[in-house]
């Protein structure tokens, strides 16, 4: 019997115009996993993400558990999977508080009052993300490392099974790189999943479970990091040489030279 929180992407493909920019992608996620997606720029990652948001057109099927997504409201999938935009940018002067509290709206009616369950969420997830210090302070007068955790706060806030995050840590000084990937992590329970695109391959091997490589649309490689991010993929994928080292007990890797050019 399927999982009710399993995730099966089956022959999956987006299109805009005559271009293909996923292509025939099968994979199945499951609770309990933080999944890295990476790929070269304009490799499809974000396109992917599109889809499981239903904000692509798609070919193909996504389901999670027995139920086909195309056939969920946008508020009934907005329930299943949170979304934290790449970029982090925050167009209206809100409090920390309001923006948080945006979280919750799949699951009010409108103009429907906070409630005591919705209140709980709210503050469960500043704590989580250490923001309740500047609860009343304006969004857009937070710096950049600030205003990143607030966003993350209201994509926990809506407690879906899957979170979903478009480069996160990019744009962020190291300090807060580091803190947004394991704010990341904290999240990921028997019950929850976080599928997160990314460039910086070293931060993919340190947080991530698992890692998906999509080239030219395509799915290449799946597995953990060990397992996929080889010399052999790292010049065939990404067209370069890394510098390898571990340190009490992790591995870490940096890109070094620029390879077949």
């Amino acid at each position: 019997m399927t999982d009710p929180l399993d995730i099966q992407i089956q022959g999956l493909s987006v299109r805009y115009g005559e271009k293909t920019v996923v292509d025939d992608v099968s994979l199945h996620m499951i609770p309990g996993e933080m999944v890295g997606l990476i790929g070269p720029n304009g490799a499809g990652k974000t396109s992917l993400l599109r889809a499981l948001l239903g904000l692509a057109d798609i070919t193909g099927s996504i389901t999670i558990g027995d139920r086909d997504l195309a056939d969920l409201a946008i508020k009934e999938r907005a329930r299943l999977f949170a979304y934290l935009a790449q970029g982090g940018t925050v167009h209206w002067p809100l409090s920390v508080e309001s923006l948080v509290a945006l979280g919750r709206l799949p699951h009010r009616t409108p103009w429907q009052q906070l409630s005591d369950g919705d209140s709980l969420h709210i503050e469960v997830a500043m704590k989580a993300t250490g923001i309740e210090a500047f609860r009343d302070r304006i969004v857009t007068h937070l710096s950049g490392g600030e205003r990143a955790r607030v966003l993350l706060a209201r994509a926990l806030a809506a407690k879906a099974p899957y979170l979903l995050a478009d480069e996160p840590a990019a744009a962020l000084d190291p300090h807060y790189q580091l803190d947004m990937m394991a704010l990341l992590k904290a999240h990921v329970t028997d019950t929850t999943g976080a599928v997160v695109v990314m460039h910086d391959l070293n931060l993919a091997q340190q947080f991530c479970d698992r890692l998906l490589v999509i080239n030219d649309g395509k799915l290449v490689a799946d597995g953990p990091p060990s397992d996929v991010l080889t010399d052999v993929l790292l010049a065939d994928v990404f067209s370069i040489q890394a510098a390898r080292w571990s340190d009490g007990g992790e591995s870490f890797l940096v890109p070094k030279t620029v390879t077949g050019s």
